[in-house]
């Protein structure tokens, strides 16, 4: 549910965990337009997050998107991991980048790098059964059937630049997100008066 948590422990660093709802895919094209999307902003090495978070201002030791996806419901998620005196930086370059990504979509030079990637790990993965299991369940999950490699490239090709505009308008058109930062026992100290965490949700904060 929409809101933010802050739990501190014994553990020695800081662990972020951002998650926003937005409706399962209805067919194959709406699964690769997240997966374009997500690729681009974080899933991967080349992503905004991982080349301006870590990269740039290492701010963290890892840094990625993903999507985990249910009947009713899907999740966008944001995982994090820093040291405690980083936290409040951190959660300010996550909220900069995520007020970037509705206000500087993502380019059709981001995509088409995103597009290789994909096409290069389905690609890989016909050499690796349990990946080839995974990706043809969730196309019979979805469709009920089974696409060849050629068609799904179709699919992906097909994804172009206003598609993210809606898929990122859809994703940011209200502000039903959670944040959860769970670390070090002086963590709640650090981020108390932190008015980064105002920026993540409207919703209560615990």
């Amino acid at each position: 549910k929409p809101g933010i948590r802050v739990v501190p422990d014994t553990f020695t660093q800081t662990q972020v965990y951002f998650a926003r709802q937005f409706p399962s895919p209805a067919q194959m094209k709406d699964y690769y337009e997240h997966l374009l999307f997500s690729s681009a902003f974080g899933e991967s090495m080349s992503s905004r997050l991982f080349q301006t978070i870590r990269e740039e201002e290492g701010l963290c030791y890892s840094i990625y998107s993903s999507r985990a996806y249910f009947k009713d419901a899907s999740l966008w998620l944001i995982h994090a991991t820093t040291m405690p005196g980083l936290s409040e930086k951190l959660l300010q370059a996550v909220a900069r980048e995520l007020e970037r990504v509705r206000t500087e979509p993502i380019s059709g030079k981001e995509l088409d790098e995103a597009k290789l990637q994909i096409k290069g790990q389905i690609i890989l993965s016909r050499q690796d059964v349990e990946v080839r299991m995974k990706r043809l369940a969730r196309q019979f999950i979805a469709m009920g059937d089974l696409m060849s490699g050629k068609e799904v490239f179709r699919v992906i090709d097909a994804v172009d630049e206003a598609d993210i505009r809606r898929l990122t308008e859809r994703l940011f058109a209200d502000d039903n997100a959670a944040l959860l930062v769970y670390g070090a026992e002086e963590l709640e100290d650090i981020l108390n008066n932190a008015p980064v965490l105002t920026r993540f949700s409207t919703g209560r904060r615990d």
